[in-house]
């Protein structure tokens, strides 16, 4: 952007113009001045040489004496100043005229402006005055008019020139003045601002100048700087907070948030659901960007399709969807549309050759009073997560419940896991003896957990709680290396000196850890020695897999298992 007309030119003409116009004020009043002053000095001598001839002049006017008074006023001195001299009688009779300068010619405008030319009258009166003394006549002298207007012009003169220095100075100095204190400040700005990039924009910040702290310019600077933070906080705000999901265009979690807000604010029922879709995420590292695209594309018009018009399909991370159902009073009306969704989702979907069935997993949460929107959103997702762990195409209610059974889960699991690692846990070795000899011929392993008081003992619970936690293959791999190991390791005949003895956990390093289900570790076989031979008790339908895993890590450190 480009500048036609310069700050500093419009400022100096207009400083100029003010300039012109204060000072030819000044100094008309100036000429008007010094004119008066010398009308007044004029009118003062012509006063003077009046009164030196007004005596002898009275006398020659009381004798009726012509020539005499003539000869009187030829005496005058005008020194350039009288042009003329009159005697006016009482009724206006001009009796005497006396010129001494030839009379020049006057600008007409000239004197009218300044009345010229200067003149004074002033009475004759008798040497014997009587009690009401009235004039014989009176002496009227009159300046020189050209000499006067002479002194206009040289007044005129050097006003004018006076005025033209005047307003050169004052230009030039309020023009400096004014660049240096506003125009070059300002300039900065404007260059600053106008070469500015397009990234460099937001949130640009200005140098205050160094001596405009406390002043207009000072203040627009620190307001500029205030804008652009408050923009930039502005921004950073609707980055954050965008109502928009990208690529489908979905109100997103934040506008969802807040319609829920308005949902739970009007005593209605509504129902919330969380459409979890694994496809989208299975597709994350398989597809090619436009393809995830498509298929999210896709997704959407399908699942736009399934639901009425008046209900808010959002979409709340890049896999998950939400759907809130304002009015839907009844569970199962939330189940019958979640059943359509999935009906729709589960069709066959041709994606560039490639044949995709999507699948998906539904939480819904009724809205119930006192409920907020944070609590309500959360809800929704809990069941979500349920349904997908119960595997695909399930549907789930939110429960008050799960949350607490989920949260028990956790401290359970917890709890079994730091139990193993403080040797909390320890295996006995029950002996069974054959009948027929009387003999030891095998053991019975025993998982006992120490208690309070020291002693050891099996809660009735445990197993039950172990397999609720998802840890009853670690445990029984565990119990099942333990009794291998400590069978394996005597010799052949010597197991009356392990039957009874109290193995505890051995220490965190050295224990599986949950999911290591590994069987392909076997113990070295000592050559020469008969392989142990010990009975393990499983809980009976409780792990459908486990019994198998569990003989095979016997048999792999060379003990045979017998469930």
């Amino acid at each position: 952007m480009r500048v036609s007309r310069s700050l500093t030119i419009k400022q100096m003409a207009m400083v100029a113009s003010v300039s012109m116009a204060f000072v030819l004020v000044f100094c008309t009043i100036l000429l008007f001045h010094f004119v008066q002053q010398s009308r007044f000095t004029t009118a003062t001598q012509l006063e003077s040489i009046a009164r030196s001839v007004r005596e002898p002049l009275s006398a020659a006017i009381l004798k009726a004496d012509i020539p005499e008074a003539e000869a009187i006023l030829s005496r005058i001195q005008p020194a350039g100043i009288v042009s003329r001299a009159d005697v006016v009688l009482p009724n206006q009779f001009q009796a005497l005229r006396m010129r001494f300068i030839p009379e020049r010619p006057v600008p007409v405008t000239v004197t009218r402006l300044f009345e010229l030319p200067v003149q004074i009258s002033l009475p004759i009166y008798s040497l014997e005055r009587p009690a009401n003394p009235q004039p014989l006549a009176y002496l009227v002298l009159q300046a020189d008019s050209y000499r006067m207007y002479k002194f206009v012009m040289s007044a005129l003169a050097t006003l004018v020139t006076a005025y033209l220095l005047l307003v050169l100075m004052l230009t030039v100095a309020l023009t400096w003045c004014i660049n240096r204190l506003m125009v070059r400040p300002l300039r900065r700005i404007a260059r600053e601002l106008n070469d500015l990039s397009q990234q460099e924009r937001l949130g640009h910040q200005l140098t205050l100048p160094r001596l405009h702290h406390d002043d207009e310019i000072g203040m627009l600077v620190r307001s500029y700087n205030r804008n652009q933070q408050s923009l930039v906080r502005q921004h950073d705000e609707l980055s954050i907070q965008s109502t928009r999901f990208p690529v489908s265009e979905l109100p997103n979690k934040a506008f969802l948030l807040a319609m829920l807000e308005q949902t739970v604010a009007r005593p209605q029922s509504a129902a919330l659901i969380v459409v979890a879709c694994e496809t989208l995420q299975d597709a994350a590292g398989v597809l090619k960007e436009s393809q995830r695209e498509m298929l999210l594309l896709t997704l959407v018009e399908k699942l736009r399709a399934a639901i009425p018009p008046q209900m808010v399909l959002a979409q709340v991370s890049g896999y998950d969807f939400a759907i809130l159902a304002d009015g839907l009073a009844e569970p199962w009306q939330a189940v019958t549309l979640s059943k359509q969704v999935l009906t729709i989702i589960n069709e066959r979907l041709p994606l560039h050759g490639l044949q995709l069935r999507p699948y998906a997993s539904v939480g819904i949460a009724m809205f119930h009073a006192g409920l907020s929107a944070e609590q309500f959103y959360r809800r929704a997702v809990s069941a979500a997560v349920t349904a997908r762990r119960k595997g695909k195409n399930q549907i789930e209610f939110f429960d008050p419940e799960q949350m607490e059974k989920a949260q028990r889960r956790l401290m359970e699991e917890h709890d079994i896991m730091t139990a193993l690692d403080n040797q909390q846990f320890a295996i006995w070795l029950q002996p069974q003896v054959a009948c027929a000899s009387g003999e030891i011929c095998g053991a019975e392993v025993l998982l006992r957990q120490r208690q309070a008081d020291g002693s050891w003992s099996l809660p009735p619970s445990l197993i039950e709680r172990i397999e609720s936690c998802g840890l009853i293959i670690p445990v029984g791999y565990w119990v099942m290396e333990e009794a291998c190991r400590q069978l394996a390791a005597g010799k052949a005949g010597d197991y009356a000196a392990a039957v009874g003895q109290c193995f505890p956990a051995p220490a965190a390093g050295t224990r599986p850890r949950r999911g290591d289900a590994k069987a392909d570790r076997p113990l070295p076989h000592r050559p020469g020695h008969p392989h142990p031979r010990g009975d393990g008790e499983l809980p009976d339908g409780r792990s459908a897999g486990c019994d198998g895993a569990v003989a095979t890590a016997a048999r792999g450190r060379g003990t045979d298992c017998a469930g």
